[in-house]
């Protein structure tokens, strides 16, 4: 191959020794898919809710044991509210604003901590909160442990979406 330049960097060709080597110069440009997407809701969703696909729309998850374990399966936040039929724009990566309403157990998110999929469909939760523990054993206990981000400060969630650890055989 002979030098040559592709999104915005310029790639040299040299020999070293028997083996030709390319040098990568330039800033180059990202390309990716967008984190946004917009989906049909399939129910009226408010600001934050996180969501799972469910055929062709998407509805609120839940962790709360005795769910279908494709309810677990989060793939991002609703970015504003949306009534069911029209398009969700559902935020895959980056951060989402939260509020009292999208957190079990607290008025506003706790800066450092991860925040996990609530029992409660369509909310956020701590791994220990005033409510209890994210456990597979008790009364109304979790079906699993699915991680959803990690808090950057009181009404921000920076969006790190997991695979849930199941906690419950049931599952």
């Amino acid at each position: 191959m002979a030098s040559r330049s592709i999104f915005n960097r310029t790639y040299t060709d040299f020999q070293s020794g028997s083996t030709e080597v390319f040098l990568v110069t330039g800033q180059g440009n990202v390309t990716g898919s967008s984190p946004i997407v917009e989906i049909e809701a399939g129910v009226d969703m408010i600001a934050g809710t996180p969501v799972y696909p469910s055929g062709n729309v998407v509805v609120p998850g839940i962790a709360s044991v005795g769910v279908d374990p494709q309810q677990l399966s989060i793939v991002g936040f609703v970015s504003a509210d949306v009534t069911a039929g029209d398009d969700a724009a559902v935020i895959t990566d980056g951060v989402i604003d939260l509020s009292a309403i999208n957190i079990t157990a607290e008025s506003a998110l706790s800066a450092g901590q991860y925040y996990y999929l609530s029992k409660y469909r369509g909310e956020v939760v701590k791994f220990e909160t005033a409510s209890g523990t994210i456990t597979g054993s008790g009364v109304d206990a979790y079906a699993a442990s699915a991680p959803l981000g990690l808090a950057i400060n009181t009404t921000q969630l920076s969006i790190e979406l997991n695979s849930p650890i199941l906690l419950y055989a049931g599952v």
